[in-house]
């Protein structure tokens, strides 16, 4: 796991995202690669933008 840190441009809004990398190996061949991360801190510098909620 890493942490992506970032900021909203238009307001400067920071966040941090939490960034899962999966490698599927074999025979030391990188078979397929996948990322995931939590868009909610995204969402939330976001919604600093449109002063709104989100679910």
């Amino acid at each position: 796991m890493n942490a992506a840190l970032g900021s909203v441009v238009a307001t400067g809004a920071a966040f941090e995202q939490i960034v899962i990398a999966v490698f599927r190996v074999r025979d030391g061949q990188i078979l397929s690669y996948r990322d995931y991360i939590n868009p909610l801190p995204l969402l939330d510098a976001l919604v600093s933008i449109t002063g709104g909620t989100h679910a």
